[in-house]
């Protein structure tokens, strides 16, 4: 019987193409190491194609999936905001609210109202109004994967329209605001209406923190500057309201986590996620017993021109 090698030398079989695959006769042994058969390994192009296809397909699902999952994420986010938005969208309602029987009131007791007077509380009414409109929309862009809106805006002139607007919803409270802003007024790209809303929570929870130790007036500071080594602007808002306790700190930025008695816990939450969406970070330093300094950063723009 010939030799195993002498039947490889004389009998190879020539390589086949299989679509775009090669493929070689090899000879099958037996237990004497006899060729017995030929076994064809076949590596099928269209095979290969249809694998590639599948997992590009299984790609785009997964992709697909994880979009899904990002945008369900975001609205049990939402759910979870939903009483503190509710509570920012009060605030221009109530507003709205105290302006419009503020005019009866006068109209009752002044039968001769002048113009002037009636126009500045309606161009209030109003002003309060596009505010609640604009939360609202605000809100129906982060449900449906909207991207928010980016402008460039002059960080000094956000601060006090800030504190305008809370003169107006706490026009009943005692709170003095000492105003330390930057002479450079720099300028921020962001989304204006949620620095402002941050600046409105933390001032609030400034002002409420001095009625929770039953100290009145309150004293404000808020502060505005600019860094330009590291390009940045920083807020803070300060407040000596007797601080913040050591076992609260650590969790004082997680949901439903509030220093007030009647506080839902979640502002600090939403106010730490609006920051941290414009590419900042917000803060806190305390001694623990006498002060609480609140600080966002946010990147600093250039002017343009």
């Amino acid at each position: 019987m010939p030799s195993y090698a002498k039947n490889k030398e004389n009998k190879r079989m020539k390589p086949q193409e299989f679509g775009s695959a090669r493929a070689e006769p090899i000879p099958s042994l037996n237990s004497r190491e006899e060729p017995v058969a030929p076994i064809q390994v076949e590596a099928d192009a269209r095979r290969v194609q249809e694998l590639l296809l599948e997992r590009e397909q299984l790609y785009a699902r997964l992709h697909s999936q994880q979009a899904e999952m990002a945008h369900m994420s975001r609205l049990l986010c939402l759910g979870e905001m939903a009483t503190e938005l509710a509570h920012e969208i009060n605030q221009p309602l109530a507003t709205i609210l105290n302006y419009g029987n503020g005019i009866l009131r006068q109209m009752d007791q002044q039968p001769e109202l002048r113009l002037d007077s009636a126009r500045e509380a309606i161009q209030r009414i109003t002003r309060q109004a596009h505010r609640g409109a604009e939360i609202i929309r605000r809100i129906r862009q982060f449900a449906q994967r909207s991207e928010l809106p980016h402008g460039l805006f002059a960080l000094n002139d956000c601060c006090q329209e800030a504190v305008h607007f809370l003169q107006e919803e706490m026009p009943d409270s005692e709170f003095r605001i000492q105003l330390d802003l930057s002479p450079t007024n720099p300028l921020v790209l962001a989304d204006r209406l949620q620095v402002e809303q941050v600046l409105l929570n933390l001032i609030r929870n400034a002002v409420e923190a001095y009625h929770e130790t039953a100290q009145s007036p309150a004293d404000i500071r808020l502060q505005t500057r600019l860094d330009a080594t590291r390009q940045e602007v920083e807020v803070r808002v300060e407040d000596r309201a007797g601080g913040i306790e050591a076992g609260l700190l650590a969790r004082l930025f997680q949901p439903f986590t509030s220093c007030k008695s009647q506080g839902l816990g979640m502002g600090l939450f939403i106010s730490r996620t609006l920051i941290e969406s414009q590419g900042g970070r917000l803060w806190v330093e305390t001694d623990g017993q006498n002060y609480s300094h609140f600080i966002f950063r946010l990147p600093l723009q250039s002017d343009p021109r």
